[in-house]
């Protein structure tokens, strides 16, 4: 894990006002809301695609609950039907080749 980069935002009294510790969650649970790895979350964060972790001590970074809830229905609302598209009828074998490898002796 990245230590002390910039996409990291130190927790001040400001903050702490605002946020009560319920609503930080730790990266484990990060991890279990959105399927990504420690290291996609790091990326994206440094990438500005991820919201940004709150440092709260040296070692110790959380994120906002509702920040990774409202990114995880924001890329829910974003996504994209992966289901082949319906399958189309074979094209005509060509009248000369029966298949494949050597043509048959007549």
């Amino acid at each position: 894990m990245p230590d002390g980069g910039s996409y990291i935002i130190e927790a001040g009294p400001s903050q702490s006002s605002q946020i009560s510790a319920d609503d930080l969650i730790p990266i484990e649970t990060v991890l279990a809301k959105t399927g990504l790895s420690i290291s996609t979350v790091y990326l994206w964060m440094s990438q500005g695609r991820f919201p940004l972790g709150v440092r709260l001590s040296g070692r110790c970074v959380r994120w906002v609950r509702g920040e990774v809830d409202a990114w995880n229905r924001g890329r829910t609302a974003a996504r994209i039907d992966l289901r082949a598209p319906p399958a189309s009828p074979p094209p005509a074998a060509a009248a000369t080749r029966r298949g494949r490898g050597r043509p048959r002796k007549a």
